[in-house]
């Protein structure tokens, strides 16, 4: 009886922590109206009141491309940029301080994208 208790109690809390992860899609709505970059989603994680996005299988002008769509959109404001021999980083907010940042490993091919509501706001 005690085994029944205690499988019934840690089978409750494993449907409590899976209900309170975030779906693992893109959600346009939350990133801002962005639309979904070329690669396979692998993981997403809630941090800061906003979201992670982990991607692999991400080409070099998927993500260029993505950037570029970033950087023609509302998310124009202080803009940081770099490429590196590995690496190509992007950090861009709009007027309502929503902010997004990408992080993208060339050799691995490999993407993070951090996305973040305006101040208090919360996904």
């Amino acid at each position: 009886m005690k085994r029944l208790i205690l499988c019934f109690m840690l089978l409750s809390m494993l449907i409590s922590v899976a209900a309170c992860a975030p779906a693992k899609v893109w959600d346009t709505d939350k990133m801002g109206g962005i639309e979904a970059p070329a690669g396979t989603l692998t993981n997403v994680k809630r941090v800061n009141g906003g979201l992670k996005y982990l991607y692999s299988d991400v080409q070099y002008n998927d993500v260029t491309q993505f950037i570029s769509d970033l950087s023609s959109s509302e998310f124009s404001l202080n803009i940081e940029s770099e490429a590196a021999s590995n690496q190509l980083s992007y950090y861009g907010e709009n007027v309502d301080g929503e902010s997004f940042e990408v992080i993208y490993n060339i050799n691995e091919k490999t993407c993070t994208i951090i996305y973040l509501p305006s101040n208090g706001a919360k996904t």
